[in-house]
């Protein structure tokens, strides 16, 4: 295990000094395949064919999701229905209406969350969905046009600016591996078959089996060994992982309730805010169910799906690394690495709220969290939005505030471009806003896949790493050579080599930064535990925002050598 973060941190630990760069890659890292654009009701935003209006900055390449918009949950307030009229009546001027009055109240489906922590939310965005105007000559709708639309309108109207100021497009962030033989792969420099990295950068060797790519292995040794909760005589440091689900495994077992000593919890009140979110707004490609089952890109054919069992893996990281942790299971990843930024926001959101209400005594410690690990991310269209005006940004600071340690893969496109929310300023507190992982190969240098830039704060060993890896997984591919032979009783009937995708053993090899992110996750939750085992005046049992940041400090500090 190497981790290693940049020499220029402060001698307080705390990460700094972050300086902007102009992205200037060969290549364009916004990239995926048109099946699962339409499948997730999404497109890419291009440079050179993206509408604005004079005056406006030349957007870069993003994607989003085309039928929707994030707008503040205060816009449903009785005060701003005239403000809503407003937007309305500017964005008939392209054919389109947001559809305010199809947005159903979250409480109204899990008020018992929400009652409970309602004091310590945000004002979280919800979606809003496009519509054509009856009448109009628009045929389809594109939330892009519709924000150039409003922003236009706030030259004339500066009354206008501070609502459209929050209004935001709703991101596609694409989970970060390198994987094989998958169409989804075509296009990225860290993957087989991208004519800008074949024959000269090597980012695609980690796509294949045998040098990194997702691959079966056993594993001889035994479960670290995890200490019981009498023998840590308190709270258990949680690191939520933010990803597919995790499936069965003898490493990691599972439970939905707050009170068992279980690795694994599986957030009961996040998912149900989740579903929610995502029923009042009609998302075409709903979440699965929150514990990971094999998925098949193409079902007829049965080959696994890209990210199938990658938060099974990041758990497994986490087991290796911190056995004496607790994974906090959030399912907000598809099994194609696609994460909604509103399923993100709404996460996050419930994450701050429980943090919180546990801060303020009136919940129970178990639910703080010490650690968010977040294997995904996305390029911007403006950087400055992101950095200034994002509500992403703002409730990951509000963590960081909580003392709450937030890292995020710095993504696998080997371009120096800004990948959010990894590419977040640090801020100025004792407690980054975010702790961005590049990829290390196993000898310590970095791997060719990984992204680079002043922003990558934190290296971490991220390719050819073997982990846990759901056993009922078995995709349609087989061994390259096989023979049937009349063994006798107890013995094996075949003689063959490798089966490419049959996880039976519960382990496999893979690369990515989405790997090398928990990993510091891990060191990080481990070193929590350690600074209040060695210091009882920050124990574990402190939650209030004092002792977590000192704690949290003292834990980078280290980690970061």
């Amino acid at each position: 295990m190497v981790i290693s973060f940049r020499r220029d941190q402060d001698r307080r630990g705390r990460l700094g000094g972050l300086r902007t760069r102009t992205w200037h890659g060969p290549t364009d890292p916004v990239w995926l395949p048109q099946d699962v654009l339409d499948r997730h009701g999404a497109r890419i935003l291009r440079p050179t064919t993206a509408v604005t209006f004079a005056g406006a900055p030349t957007p870069l390449s993003t994607i989003y999701r085309s039928a929707v918009l994030q707008v503040p949950n205060s816009f449903f307030e009785p005060e701003n229905r005239l403000v809503l009229a407003r937007l309305n009546e500017v964005l008939a001027a392209v054919g389109y209406r947001l559809a305010f009055e199809r947005v159903r109240p979250l409480a109204h489906a899990v008020p018992d969350v929400l009652r409970r922590h309602q004091p310590h939310y945000p004002d979280v965005h919800r979606r809003v969905r496009i519509e054509v105007v009856a009448g109009s000559l628009a045929r389809s709708v594109d939330a892009w046009l519709a924000l150039q639309t409003l922003r236009a309108a706030v030259l004339a109207e500066p009354d206008l600016r501070d609502a459209v100021s929050r209004i935001e497009l709703e991101h596609l962030l694409v989970g970060a591996v390198s994987l094989v033989g998958d169409p989804s792969t075509e296009g990225h420099p860290a993957t087989e078959g991208q004519p800008s990295t074949e024959g000269h950068t090597g980012g695609w060797s980690y796509a294949r089996a045998g040098s990194g790519g997702r691959a079966p292995v056993d594993v001889i040794a035994p479960a670290p060994r995890r200490r019981t909760l009498s023998q840590l005589g308190g709270r258990r440091p949680t690191v939520a992982v933010l990803d597919t689900g995790i499936g069965p495994h003898p490493w990691l077992d599972y439970s939905s309730d707050l009170y068992d000593d279980g690795f694994v919890l599986v957030d009961p009140a996040i998912q149900a805010l989740l579903v929610a979110a995502e029923a009042a707004a009609d998302v075409p490609e709903p979440l699965p169910d929150p514990v990971e089952g094999p998925v098949y890109d193409t079902p007829l054919l049965g080959e696994l799906d890209t990210h199938s069992g990658h938060g099974t893996f990041i758990a497994g990281i986490i087991r290796q690394a911190a056995p004496d942790a607790r994974v906090r299971s959030i399912r907000l990843m598809h099994d194609d690495g696609v994460v909604y930024e509103n399923d993100l926001l709404v996460a996050f959101a419930e994450l701050l709220a429980q943090v919180r209400y546990a801060q303020a005594g009136e919940g129970d410690p178990e639910q703080f969290v010490d650690v968010v690990s977040l294997s995904a991310g996305y390029y911007s269209e403006n950087a400055d939005d992101v950095a200034y005006t994002s509500q992403l940004a703002s409730i990951i600071g509000r963590l960081a505030d909580c003392g709450v340690l937030v890292v995020a893969s710095a993504g696998n496109d080997s371009t120096d471009r800004p990948c959010y929310p990894a590419a977040l300023p640090p801020g100025a507190g004792n407690v980054p806003v975010v702790i961005s992982v590049g990829a290390l190969n196993p000898n310590g240098s970095k791997a060719f896949f990984s992204n680079d830039g002043p922003w990558v704060r934190c290296w971490a060993t991220g390719a050819a790493v073997i982990s846990t890896y759901p056993t009922t997984y078995d995709g349609s591919e087989g061994a390259l050579n096989s023979l049937a032979e009349a063994n006798g009783p107890g013995l094996p009937q075949r003689r063959e080599t490798i089966d490419p995708d049959d996880f039976r053993s519960g382990f496999a090899t893979w690369s990515g930064t989405s790997f090398s992110a928990p990993l510091v996750a891990a060191a990080l939750a481990a070193a929590v535990l350690f600074e209040a085992e060695r210091d009882p005046a920050v124990g574990m049992e402190h939650l209030d925002a004092s002792h977590a940041i000192t704690r949290a400090a003292r834990a980078l500090r280290t980690v970061g050598g």
